[in-house]
């Protein structure tokens, strides 16, 4: 689950029988209300676009191939904003021009969206000795979360 922030994890792996040859193309429809705060990837020639807004979605590029059981992972970080509560759909696919089955070439995942927990905050303010005509005194601010 996230709250409110969270990442997902996009595995590209070769399959086979032979190479995959560039370019390796990932899109990944984040929706809404998820938006994309940053990526790492495993395989040195990714290359990835940040939507232009909320919906849209993260496109990466994997250039240098994939060897026969090689595996390239993205690392997808991902914010809601803090009063989002609900579920959320996720899709990832990966397309190549020699792929041979594009039957296994999307997957998905349903994501429960936790809501802020449940807190309470309380102040108050303090005088640490009694203040004097003209004198200086000292206040504390004191504040609680329970």
């Amino acid at each position: 689950s996230v709250l409110p922030w969270g990442a997902y994890h996009v595995v590209v792996q070769n399959l086979g029988p032979s190479p995959a040859l560039d370019p390796i193309e990932i899109s990944d429809l984040l929706p809404a209300p998820l938006e994309v705060e940053g990526y790492s990837s495993s395989h040195f020639g990714t290359t990835c676009a940040f939507p232009a807004a909320v919906g849209d979605p993260f496109d990466c590029t994997i250039t240098g191939g994939l060897g026969v059981g090689q595996t390239a992972l993205i690392h997808v970080a991902v914010s809601t904003p803090t009063t989002y509560s609900g579920t959320v759909d996720n899709c990832a696919t990966v397309f190549a021009v020699q792929d041979l089955n594009a039957n296994n070439d999307q997957d998905c995942i349903s994501t429960v969206v936790d809501g802020p927990p449940p807190f309470d905050l309380g102040a108050s303010v303090v005088v640490a000795d009694p203040i004097s005509v003209g004198g200086e005194g000292i206040y504390a601010w004191i504040i609680v979360h329970s």
